[in-house]
């Protein structure tokens, strides 16, 4: 049998499901990358490191990848009309526009394969007895921990894999995007102490990895086994996997709210804009802004001080925010900044009071007292947009007046 496989978040040779299906059947595959303007990735900087992973992976299997730009499923059409194709396999995935294209490969007419490997756990098995969604982050985690397990990596010959090259459609070449030296310190000197050091964003006390998870350049099962020393790495895994779980079943929230709120955003471009560049006068969210969009990252802590800011202080849609966000984040991923996003706006599947609004003063004070990281970041002095409390307190009661209003239109 002939086979096709269709790389997507999945870019590493080893330990890969889909890689050991195709060798143990012997199949002949051809191995075929598709570059989908459907792709929300596209517009981020995050598929700088899509691209590096994807041109290591290439390598190492003897640049016999297909890479080929357009609509996934007019390309596989062409492929198996083309090359007698009797079967696509593929990596199961959970946004949006990748259910899309997996729902309509029945009308390929071929055989189709899909591989549960991007999460430790399925949306399928992840439900609750009565077959909906735990939205209680606890009550997912237990369940979660119960079931999960990292099991025995998968083991084959990569010289095994009977790829073929079908025509010249060569992967762009492209940096390698990991810190291997840096993951490695990382897994054996700091997940042991993760709990303690892992809110202080003056230090380097993660590793960075979001971005090689969510692209499959190392696997679940790996990183849960390495991080297994620590309860407070692996909750980390399972908020990735929460908020896998929730867009799939409610895949409407990348743009609406879960939690309806007529709130009156203001649409202030001005506003907007000097968030953006950091110049909002708060030193702490401006190096914060500034690393971002000089490095594409920016610690957990200072992504919820920059989210609260912009909706806030500002009173500026989450949407907005998310957006920029996800165009500047290496590690970029629609489900766990949409979930974030909203559970700052109060908005989400989790019921984040919205009354709690992060000062970011007293976030410095009490993460940055020396001011170490703003004068790493600080790249400029501005007068403050806002005063924080009048802001706070006018977030507040609109903010209570718009939830009274959305109970009254639903009553």
């Amino acid at each position: 049998m002939k086979s096709l496989y269709l790389f997507r978040k999945d870019l590493r040779a080893g330990d890969h499901p889909g890689l050991e299906y195709l060798i143990d059947r012997q199949r002949e595959v051809i191995l075929l990358y598709v570059e989908d303007p459907s792709d929300r990735l596209l517009k981020s900087r995050g598929y700088e490191v899509r691209r590096g992973l994807l041109s290591r992976l290439d390598r190492l299997l003897g640049r016999k990848i297909h890479f080929e730009r357009g609509d996934t499923l007019s390309i596989l059409k062409g492929y198996i009309e083309a090359f007698g194709v009797e079967e696509v396999v593929l990596q199961k995935q959970y946004e949006p526009w990748e259910v899309a294209l997996q729902e309509a490969l029945a009308s390929l007419g071929v055989g189709v394969m899909m591989i549960e490997d991007y999460l430790l756990l399925s949306p399928e098995r992840g439900l609750k007895h009565d077959d909906t969604l735990y939205l209680v982050f606890k009550a997912f985690y237990d369940n979660w921990r119960k079931k999960i397990s990292p099991g025995s990596p998968f083991t084959y010959a990569l010289g095994d894999l009977r790829s073929m090259k079908v025509k010249e459609a060569p992967v762009p070449v492209a940096p390698d995007p990991v810190d291997y030296a840096r993951i490695d310190t990382f897994f054996n000197e700091d997940v042991p102490r993760y709990q303690d050091i892992s809110d202080e964003f003056t230090r380097e006390g993660t590793a960075r990895i979001s971005a090689l998870i969510n692209n499959g350049g190392i696997s679940t099962r790996k990183v849960l086994y390495l991080g297994r020393i620590s309860d407070a790495f692996i909750r980390q895994l399972a908020w990735r996997e929460y908020y896998t779980h929730w867009i799939y079943y409610y895949p409407d929230a990348v743009k609406e709210d879960f939690r309806p709120v007529a709130y009156p955003w203001s649409t202030n471009r001005e506003d907007f804009e000097k968030w953006q560049r950091g110049e909002t006068g708060y030193d702490l969210v401006d190096a914060a802004m500034n690393q971002l969009n000089r490095e594409g990252w920016i610690h957990g802590r200072l992504r919820m001080v920059a989210a609260s800011f912009l909706i806030k202080d500002l009173h500026i849609d989450w949407r907005w925010g998310e957006a920029y966000f996800h165009e500047k984040l290496l590690d970029a991923d629609t489900a766990l900044n949409v979930g974030n996003w909203q559970w700052m706006a109060g908005t989400g599947a989790l019921h984040q009071p919205y009354f709690r609004v992060l000062s970011p003063l007293a976030q410095s004070a009490r993460f940055d007292p020396e001011g170490v990281y703003v004068r790493a970041n600080l790249e400029g002095s501005h007068e403050p947009m806002v005063d924080h409390k009048t802001s706070r307190i006018l977030f507040i009661e609109n903010f209570k007046q718009a939830q009274q209003a959305q109970k009254n239109k639903e009553a």
